[in-house]
């Protein structure tokens, strides 16, 4: 439980990521053992190559008449490159989750798409951000009734991840509670009489609207 684990310690922004998260980053760990120094660093890098061959799999599928674009400017960008295998960044795990999501979703699978997706957001929650598009194009396509199944799936899916650490007030805080989620209601343009617009949700919000 590294919510706990950290918490205890006073470090709150270690690991503020849900459960699908520490799932994907402890299983090769659990496979192949608890290495350290630089065989524990590759190990730690195994699901986020996974999840960017998945993603290139994916694309590749999407645009067959474009692989050596794909190739080039997906497979063999450097700021992927760095921020994956370098830094270590996380983000093409729910990445490559919700990009699955979307694969099933084409493929005529709605119901795995949901659960896939609800896998993503308890990965991490930045992609709450993505729900309004995609509402939008599931009303189009299938209706209020089916956008409504298919959200009820996904976030059914998210919840009962969350579930046995939701009433942890240290996973709360870690999870929900972070300065760097706090940033996306930060920034702000003062409007008069004490109104605030808040930028980056006006951002999503003109995106979908147009």
């Amino acid at each position: 439980d590294p919510w706990h684990h950290f918490g205890a310690l006073g470090a709150w922004n270690t690991f503020p990521y849900p459960p699908a998260m520490l799932a994907a980053l402890a299983l090769p760990r659990a496979l192949l053992g608890g290495w350290d120094g630089a065989a524990g660093l590759l190990i730690a890098r195994l699901p986020l190559l996974a999840a960017d061959l998945a993603i290139l799999a994916l694309l590749v599928r999407w645009f067959p008449d474009a692989v050596r674009h794909v190739v080039t400017y997906y497979w063999c960008s450097p700021i992927l490159i760095y921020a994956c295998y370098w830094h270590g960044q996380l983000d093409v795990l729910p990445t490559a989750w919700f990009v699955g999501a979307l694969a099933l979703l084409r493929a005529g699978s709605p119901h795995y798409a949901a659960a896939v997706l609800g896998v993503a957001l308890a990965s991490k929650s930045h992609l709450f951000a993505a729900l309004p598009f995609l509402a939008a194009y599931l009303h189009q396509e299938r209706g209020a009734l089916g956008t409504a199944r298919f959200f009820a799936i996904a976030l059914g899916a998210y919840g009962a991840l969350l579930l046995p650490f939701a009433s942890d007030p240290a996973f709360q805080r870690m999870v929900f509670g972070t300065e760097e989620q706090a940033r996306l209601f930060a920034t702000r343009l003062e409007i008069g009489n004490g109104m605030n617009l808040l930028l980056a949700p006006g951002a999503i919000a003109l995106l979908w609207f147009v």
